[in-house]
């Protein structure tokens, strides 16, 4: 029985890196050097080879609106991928997927589902979108409480309060419109019903950038000269906002600050105790999609029989014991060494569930 499994994986691998291995598109709505979306791309390749799918990524460098023109500029180059990847960043998935529907490429949505406001609007996948397969994104939200709960805590277990009894925390979100920012400051905000003693002072925005942060957080010191915390959507923001603390002259106090994103400036700031709190590992859903679309291509509909909107628990809190557990997993070598061809229903017909959780690569 053995035998036969390992001949029919070796079939469907050999069938797949053929001429007419299955083609993905991915519109990336990062840079090009920026580390999270970088992972993001290189999850997808890992996985990519390793299933003997081909895989096109185009980056659309931060401009959200450009997006849509960027998408039909590709397709109408060819050739015509046989599926599509796309983010709701800044919520501009709605126009992506009008694009797809067009063309006829089965499309789908990854870290980003569409908001309720937009569902309202389009309706679930397959229904409006006909074209639209589903949606795969991390549990945001828990991400937001995760760092935000291990940051205060830390705070209330080693620093005194203000002399009002509080103490002062400040937030740098991501943006206003993307569901993955609005869903961290949302967990944000759950953990802070279990700090009655932590007064949130103010909410920003710095757009995900670690330049803009730095900038915010001068201004935001000088507000708030006796802020404790500060809670960050993702790393490059809080590495902005620990460069702005560090370079202030004088005596400087201790300011803990967290962060959401892995990479390697986040694990090493882990490690040497810059940063306080570290949620790490949803990069790895650009792996779990190209999973899914090679399931699909070959029978297993992931919608019948896990829905068409799928919530992953792909987010941990890294501590400093695990920090280089998770440099060894969650590097770009350590993802290239990943087999993927154990998460495919269709080359383990066993698999009843898939388990895409982050434990299952960490152990």
């Amino acid at each position: 029985m053995n035998l036969l499994r390992h001949f029919f994986i070796l079939i469907l691998l050999l069938s797949s890196s053929s001429s007419w291995a299955i083609s993905v598109l991915f519109i990336n709505p990062g840079k090009e050097s920026e580390a999270f979306w970088v992972n993001v791309s290189q999850s997808m390749a890992a996985a990519a080879q390793n299933l003997g799918m081909e895989l096109r990524v185009v980056y659309a460098e931060r401009d959200h609106l450009r997006m849509p023109s960027l998408l039909q500029q590709t397709l109408d180059q060819g050739p015509k991928p046989d599926y599509l990847i796309v983010v709701n960043e800044r919520q501009m998935a709605p126009p992506l997927l009008a694009i797809a529907e067009r063309a006829q490429i089965p499309t789908l949505l990854t870290l980003n589902d569409l908001t309720p406001e937009q569902i309202k609007q389009f309706g679930a996948p397959r229904t409006h979108f006909k074209y639209w397969l589903g949606s795969v994104f991390p549990d945001n939200q828990q991400a937001g409480y995760l760092t935000a709960k291990a940051l205060l805590t830390r705070l209330v277990q080693t620093k005194k309060p203000g002399a009002n009894g509080l103490y002062q925390l400040l937030a740098i979100a991501g943006d206003k419109s993307t569901p993955a920012s609005q869903d961290r400051v949302l967990g944000l905000q759950r953990a802070l019903k279990e700090f009655p003693n932590v007064e949130l002072k103010q909410i920003v925005y710095g757009n995900w950038r670690r330049g803009l942060a730095a900038e915010q957080m001068n201004v935001l010191h000088d507000r708030y000269p006796d802020v404790a915390a500060v809670w960050c959507a993702n790393d490059l923001m809080a590495f902005g906002v620990i460069s702005s603390l560090e370079q202030r002259r004088g005596p400087r106090k201790e300011v803990f600050v967290s962060a959401i994103n892995y990479s390697n400036d986040a694990i090493s700031m882990i490690k040497n105790g810059r940063l306080t709190a570290l949620s790490a590992g949803h990069f790895m859903v650009g792996a779990w999609s190209i999973v899914l679309l090679y399931d699909y291509a070959h029978g297993r509909d992931f919608g019948r029989q896990q829905g068409t909107q799928m919530q992953l628990p792909l987010l941990s809190l890294v501590s400093v014991s695990k920090a280089g557990l998770f440099a060894e997993r969650l590097s770009p070598e350590g993802v290239q060494k990943i087999n993927f061809t154990r998460y495919s229903k269709v080359l383990n017909p066993k698999i009843k569930q898939y388990d895409f959780s982050l434990e299952s690569l960490l152990q």
